[in-house]
């Protein structure tokens, strides 16, 4: 009791959530106990350890509470509110000791109403910028958000798409090829909700395909996406890069190369993997067009290398 006291919890909501998980915990148990076949140890050797008998009480480790709190997220996108008082102001309670004595003022996503935290919420000494409530409960003279949890503005345009607002790709930064995500990113600026909220910038897929297919080219001219290519990028005609700029698209050995990646739809390594499994000859008569005439031997040299180190990424 004196533990939900002092973390703001209800303590009949925490006991009916340990009686269901020891609940689930005998079920699993009791299933286990007939599926003990195969290898392993079967559901019980799997399943059992996974559900304790009690609940921790240990706050969850910070990678666990950061999943906790972007599940939350996601649950609740349509019920976010963006704290209205100021940061300084809030230093300001904060130096004259009256910190976490106020209601903070937010204002709801999708209404635009004022609602506020609570002084006696576990989230009133810190007043995060965004945050996601279960629900609205209505005092006297103002509604106060119930159920609050701390998120991040950034994780919106991911947990909560369909509330948010892309504009088309940004020119600065450019788009490019990133290894990690195996694809052409680009980045948008980002609202949210029914106030057009402003979020911190985010990445996704280049929506034209053959945008994705110059940066790709690029990165591969560059030796980036092959290291197996790099002994010939002293020898290339023109820099890797001009093959992903619009102005160059007029170029002969330009167009060529990113029409041959669009038909096949080759956007990323492992597409690209895919086709060569199937044509291995692709791209090589248009990537030696990149390379000054003397070089075009040391290609023919170098393919099947090409060929094997695009399959082992895969």
């Amino acid at each position: 009791e004196a533990f939900c006291r002092a973390n703001f919890l209800q303590q009949r909501s925490l006991k009916e959530a340990a009686a269901l998980a020891q609940q689930l915990h005998r079920v699993v148990l009791a299933m286990g106990a007939s599926h003990q076949g195969g290898e392993g140890g079967g559901l019980l050797a799997v399943a059992a350890p996974l559900l304790p008998p009690q609940l921790p009480t240990e706050a969850p480790p910070l990678k666990v509470a950061v999943r906790l709190r972007r599940a939350l997220a996601a649950g609740w996108a349509d019920q976010v509110g963006r704290r209205g008082t100021s940061a300084e102001k809030l230093q300001a309670l904060a130096a004259d000791g009256r910190g976490g004595t106020r209601a903070v003022r937010y204002t709801a996503a999708q209404s635009a109403d004022e609602v506020y935290l609570h002084p006696r919420s576990a989230l009133a000494s810190t007043a995060p910028r965004f945050a996601v409530y279960t629900e609205l409960l209505q005092a006297e003279k103002r509604a106060y958000m119930s159920g609050a949890t701390a998120i991040e503005a950034a994780w919106l345009p991911e947990v909560a798409a369909p509330l948010c607002q892309l504009s088309p790709p940004l020119e600065d930064p450019p788009p490019h090829y990133s290894a990690a995500a195996d694809t052409v990113l680009c980045w948008h600026h980002v609202t949210f909700g029914a106030g057009s909220w402003a979020l911190p910038r985010c990445q996704r897929k280049h929506p034209d395909a053959a945008v994705r297919a110059g940066c790709l080219a690029a990165a591969l001219l560059s030796g980036a996406l092959l290291p197996a290519w790099e002994p010939l990028v002293g020898s290339l005609v023109a820099q890797p890069a001009s093959v992903a700029h619009a102005s160059s698209r007029h170029l002969p050995r330009v167009a060529e190369l990113i029409d041959v990646l669009v038909e096949q739809k080759v956007d990323s390594r492992i597409r690209l993997a895919a086709v060569w499994a199937k044509q291995p000859l692709f791209l090589k008569r248009q990537l030696s067009g990149w390379l000054r005439a003397e070089a075009r031997s040391n290609l023919a040299h170098l393919w099947s290398e090409l060929l094997t180190q695009a399959t082992a990424a895969t």
